[in-house]
């Protein structure tokens, strides 16, 4: 059993508030077999990858542990759509936002649609797979890893060394049988010993803090991220639906930028129009874009290594290829200071 290092135990925690499970959605052409087989193959595949064989254990005073599970049929479904054609499965999407997964029974889902008839890439029947995950179990990238090794014969990348610790840990934990009271009793006897340990994190953050301040002041540091005003768009209250809409684009790739720099420069615009249309002209507008960040060295080896970014984006400048290159400024400047030690 493995602890969940505490970025991945506030995504859990957080979900029980709000839905903040993954979707990634894939299109591959209909071979015709039956939901049956197709469950069948992916139960099989699933027993391969060890980020789908886990689930969750919650304690009163330890952290929520990973514990070893087998995939169940139940985790494989066929939603019910009102016709075979992509709008219906948008619109099944759409509902589905809203049921998260419980990651203590288990933390992946796979949705399979078959027959899709207009669906992105092709004129052929597709066959949508839209892989839903727990944020607890994975980042973005951890998440297209297990989706890579569900569909192909890559597997989920190499666990670094302190991966492999926590892993020895854990066999090592399961070889004595730690049971839940052992585990609780342990969590205490090590309290005192935590609560110093958070007080010497207190006083090194703060530390931390400080000296940011100071680079921050004398110019060797970027400042940091200014507030923008609401929008129709983030007024209260918030929606209680979900609306999805999809844009299959092969034009995002621009010598010198990347792919989400470029999407951000388009989003800007569309962003400006809109609400000048909706009567917000001129507003100030900033996005809030993830970025992967090294996995910190230490036993705990957490699954979430991202931080959010806040940029402005230069609605006002007309030129594409300036708005480009000050998105591309403000996310290094951002990145800069985010991962300053």
């Amino acid at each position: 059993m493995t602890s969940l290092a505490p970025q991945d135990a506030t995504r859990y925690w957080l979900s029980r508030r709000a839905v903040n499970d993954l979707f990634l959605l894939y299109c591959f052409d209909d071979a015709g077999a039956s939901f049956e087989s197709l469950r069948e193959e992916v139960l099989a595949r699933a027993a391969g990858i060890p980020d789908l064989g886990v689930r969750l254990r919650e304690y009163r005073f330890a952290y929520p542990r990973w514990v070893s599970c087998d995939a169940v049929a139940s985790q494989i479904t066929e939603p019910v759509v009102a016709g075979s054609v992509w709008t219906d499965v948008v619109a099944a999407l759409e509902n589905l936002l809203s049921c998260g997964v419980r990651a203590e029974e288990y933390p992946w889902r796979l949705h399979l649609f078959r027959g899709v008839r207009g669906a992105p890439g092709g004129d052929a029947p597709a066959l949508v797979a839209v892989l839903q995950l727990s944020h607890a179990l994975a980042d973005g990238r951890r998440a297209a890893d297990i989706a890579r090794a569900l569909w192909s014969d890559v597997p989920v990348s190499e666990p670094n060394s302190s991966e492999r610790v926590s892993a020895c840990r854990g066999r090592l934990a399961r070889a004595v049988v730690r049971g839940p009271l052992l585990v609780e009793t342990a969590a205490l006897l090590k309290f005192p010993i935590a609560m110093a340990r958070t007080v010497i994190r207190g006083l090194a953050a703060e530390r931390a803090r400080r000296e940011l301040a100071d680079l921050t002041t004398r110019g060797k540091i970027p400042t940091p991220a200014t507030d923008f005003p609401p929008t129709r768009l983030n007024h209260p209250p918030a929606p209680t639906s979900h609306a999805i809409r999809m844009l299959v684009r092969d034009d995002l790739r621009v010598p010198g930028h990347t792919v989400t720099v470029v999407a951000a420069t388009a989003i800007a615009v569309a962003l400006s129009r809109y609400l000048s249309e909706h009567g917000e002209p001129n507003i100030r507008l900033g996005a809030q874009i993830s970025m992967a960040v090294p996995a910190p060295p230490s036993s705990s080896s957490p699954r979430n290594n991202y931080a959010d970014l806040a940029i402005e984006l230069p609605v006002r400048e007309p030129n594409p290829h300036i708005r480009a290159a000050r998105i591309s400024t403000a996310l290094t400047a951002r990145r800069t200071r985010t991962l300053h030690p």
